[in-house]
């Protein structure tokens, strides 16, 4: 249950950050940085009230200049085993990767449509501009601005920390609830430079279309039917590449 509730709350914050302020990324004039390659590692910890952190994962990001990336996501289970989770960016669109395991078949499981992050995410202005921007941190020798949203209840609050030379990517995340435990991925260390060529290989395994038709399925039933045309224009588009 844990391993499934970290895993939601990821998936939920990675889109309440996005829907948040890419509006204002598409505004935004003040061009400061262009697109970089670079390497991200994170570690993810979790404290529970009056508790010291546990750390239970450790994250990997690589990403080229185009914007297209791989993200890792090694967690450490009760049970002493170690589980791998992997997504990748592509012009293909954005995959979950389901490797084989206990007799199930390898597969890329559909998550969304790619495009390239907008120039905006590169700017120190836009980041000021944002209505959640709460103040600016040093991060490994970086200037990080700091994005808070509170929208979990009375007390909870979660913060985005970015790199405007990362762009899109946030290096730091913080969820607090003050009724449970705290969830943790900070950086251990950012490397700028064009990874290898092949660092993006995308296994040849049969694609699934499950996880957006199952989203559309649900924005259409809570009534948001502009949201779920979007999903279902994604749909259609990597489906006639």
């Amino acid at each position: 249950m844990k391993k499934l509730r970290i895993l939601s709350i990821i998936v939920l914050l990675a889109g309440l950050a996005t829907f948040t302020i890419s509006t204002m990324a598409r505004k935004s004039k003040d061009k400061q940085y262009q697109p970089l390659g670079f390497t991200l590692i994170q570690t993810e910890s979790l404290t529970l009230p009056e508790a010291d952190p546990v750390q239970v994962g450790i994250w990997t990001r690589i990403a080229n200049k185009r914007g297209e990336w791989k993200h890792t996501i090694q967690r450490f289970n009760e049970d002493g085993t170690i589980s791998v989770q992997e997504n990748v960016g592509t012009e293909r669109g954005v995959y979950k990767v389901f490797r084989e395991e206990n007799g199930a078949p390898a597969k890329l499981e559909l998550l969304s449509a790619w495009a390239e992050p907008d120039s905006g995410w590169y700017s120190s202005k836009f980041y000021r501009s944002s209505p959640d921007f709460v103040r600016e941190e040093q991060i490994l020798g970086y200037t990080a601005f700091v994005l808070r949203s509170e929208t979990h209840g009375p007390g909870a609050w979660t913060e985005h920390y970015y790199i405007p030379k990362l762009g899109p990517t946030w290096v730091k995340m913080v969820d607090y609830r003050p009724d449970s435990e705290t969830m943790t991925v900070e950086p251990v260390s950012i490397e700028l430079r064009e990874p290898r060529a092949d660092f993006l290989k995308v296994p040849a395994f049969p694609v699934s279309y499950d996880s957006m038709r199952e989203k559309i399925d649900n924005l259409q039933r809570s009534g948001r039917k502009e949201a779920a045309e979007a999903f279902r224009r994604q749909l259609s588009s990597v489906q006639n590449k």
